[in-house]
């Protein structure tokens, strides 16, 4: 890629390859909820962790590392071929179950995604939308395939209504982590 074009969000280029990334721009959804049934928008944007893993110096070339913010991140095919499916979970969202994890985000997880042998587990969170014309803003922090060697047992998590999330969101709570035993 020659240096002088200016690469468009929805693209990156890694070693000399060029990857779309159009399927994690920014979008909107509309949900109806208790409180708001007419529907609420939701601005939903995308970290790069979904598409990238932790950089790790002599294991990772340079010339895959992905910068987020101040942090080295390195790119990932396997991350970025399953992002493509994010699209598809963010959809069925409204009418989904998620779980309340400790650290007071939410994921959405799918065992039935192509490519995937175990689980795919979509982490977000959800507050208030600080600007447009949408009033909440979910932002994905990270979407992957966890090692089945050390994923955390979801029996464990809190599982609730993903529009009780949203209605939430809209008063301004939080919902309380109770993990079952």
């Amino acid at each position: 890629m020659p240096d002088s074009t200016p690469i468009p969000k929805s693209e990156i280029w890694i070693e000399g390859t060029r990857y779309c990334l159009a399927h994690l721009d920014d979008a909107v959804l509309v949900v109806e909820t208790k409180l708001r049934p007419a529907g609420t928008k939701v601005l939903i944007q995308f970290s790069n962790h979904c598409y990238t893993e932790a950089f790790v110096e002599g294991v990772h070339r340079e010339s895959a590392c992905v910068m987020d913010n101040k942090a080295k991140r390195a790119f990932c095919p396997e991350r970025y071929d399953l992002s493509k499916k994010i699209p598809q979970m963010i959809a069925a969202l409204c009418d989904a179950k998620v779980f309340l994890t400790p650290e007071q985000n939410f994921f959405q997880l799918s065992s039935r995604i192509d490519g995937v042998d175990g689980e795919y587990r979509m982490f977000f969170r959800v507050r208030k939308a600080r600007h447009g014309d949408c009033e909440l803003r979910i932002f994905v922090e990270s979407a992957y395939s966890p090692d089945p060697r050390t994923i955390v047992p979801t029996y464990r998590m809190q599982k609730v209504r993903f529009k009780l999330v949203i209605d939430k969101a809209i008063e301004g709570k939080k919902l309380s982590f109770n993990p079952k035993r």
